[in-house]
């Protein structure tokens, strides 16, 4: 009987959600994000990864008003009166109201991804980060030398002194000098892999000054082959080096030596060893990450149309929007605060606070933040699926019960009967 009861509360629920006007807005909102917002580094203005994340955040507030309006609406209007009689408990009723809520969104998705296809995507290929030694021995020796010249803040555990060490040192610069080079080596192709075309990458913003006096030079081994590649114009945001295909050998490391050719002072090289220098190998094809980016954004919109539901279960639609909307704000601005060093916090009390309170925000959401799926989509980055499946176990399923929880829990008022 609760089975039966549930799918016809969800059978009425999709109805209501599929014949409002939500349906046809999310398409509108694909047609005009995708095919006509103008955004930078596109030649043609149009079909930019910022009406991808135009499009996500649309719906994102639009899942968090549908999930508010699926509950309080009918609780404010006392229309669950016919529900409520019936033997259906609360908790049945809000997971047939939130999964019926998604169908408008599952089908916008669609249309999403239909219009991401009719794009030219490139691959998504596999990062490999260069093979260099372990930061821990030289993280204690710096330990050591400041707690010995008393440059050490009081209250800190050593666990964390030494993690704040560890990062300043991976997040240290290295500076390409006219007359000087950089040696690393990359794990390469795995064993099992094809003969396939890969690609050197230095990301960030390296260049400084006068990008068109320097000269860079990258030498390529792999095996028993040696290339010099020249590339010919340095971009603002880094340079790719494409390798020749069936250069890349399974089971054979990369060395990549950087130097530079030119004499000039005009223009500088800095980049993060650890951080802005990459190995582009083969992964999915375009559609296979086009299918995770569909995914990942499915993701956030059960998330958002289960936090509104819960909302609207306990508080008035204008509330439980606004609420949902400054959740939203919350983690969104969390996830952009830089984490202060140990010594900025000690410096301040309220720096700490507001610290800790932006870690407590933004650690269940930091693997999502941290796939970054619509950079990897139109930059040519693998998604990983093993990375939405922890988001997955660990984020969303976990979320989902959560907020099933308080309408399971709210006693059912006189004006609802």
């Amino acid at each position: 009987m609760t089975f039966t009861a549930f799918r016809a509360e969800r059978s009425l629920a999709w109805k209501r959600a599929t014949r409002g006007p939500l349906l046809w807005a999310l398409l509108l909102v694909v047609i005009l994000a995708l095919g006509f917002l103008p955004g930078r580094f596109d030649p043609d203005l149009v079909y930019t990864g910022y009406g991808a994340s135009l499009t996500w955040a649309i719906f994102l507030v639009a899942a968090l008003w549908s999930g508010a309006s699926a509950y309080a609406l009918d609780r404010d209007r006392h229309r669950l009166t016919l529900p409520l009689t019936k033997p259906l408990s609360r908790w049945t009723l809000w997971w047939a109201r939130t999964s019926a809520t998604c169908v408008p969104f599952l089908f916008a998705l669609l249309a999403l991804f239909t219009a991401l296809l009719w794009r030219p995507l490139p691959e998504g290929r596999a990062q490999q980060l260069p093979i260099l030694p372990d930061l821990r021995p030289q993280a204690e020796a710096q330990l050591q030398e400041l707690r010995a010249s008393g440059n050490v803040p009081e209250g800190f555990s050593e666990a964390r002194l030494l993690r704040a060490v560890e990062k300043a040192l991976a997040n240290r610069y290295e500076e390409l000098t006219p007359s000087g080079t950089f040696t690393t080596t990359f794990p390469g192709l795995p064993s099992e892999a094809t003969l396939r075309q890969g690609a050197i990458r230095l990301s960030g913003a390296p260049f400084y000054g006068a990008r068109s006096a320097i000269r860079l030079c990258a030498n390529v081994t792999c095996g028993s082959q040696t290339l010099e590649l020249h590339p010919p114009q340095l971009q603002e945001r880094g340079v790719v080096i494409p390798l020749p295909e069936n250069f890349l050998i399974p089971g054979q490391p990369v060395t990549l030596t950087l130097a530079r050719h030119d004499t000039t002072s005009a223009g500088s090289v800095l980049f993060r060893p650890r951080a802005d220098l990459q190995l582009l190998i083969p992964g999915a094809t375009s559609r296979a990450n086009l299918l995770a980016f569909a995914c990942a954004v499915l993701l956030t919109l059960l998330m958002a149309v289960a936090l509104g539901s819960a909302l609207g279960s306990s508080l008035s639609f204008p509330v439980a929007l606004f609420t949902g909307i400054l959740a939203l704000v919350a983690v969104s601005f969390a996830s952009l605060t830089a984490e202060p060093t140990v010594y900025e916090e000690s410096a301040s009390l309220w720096t700490r606070l507001s610290s800790e309170i932006s870690w407590q925000l933004f650690a269940p959401f930091s693997d999502l933040f941290a796939l970054n799926p619509v950079g990897k989509l139109f930059e040519g980055e693998q998604i990983p699926w093993s990375t939405l499946g922890r988001i997955t176990l660990r984020l969303v399923l976990p979320w989902l019960l959560l907020c099933s929880i308080p309408p399971a829990l709210t006693p059912v008022k006189d004006q609802d009967l």
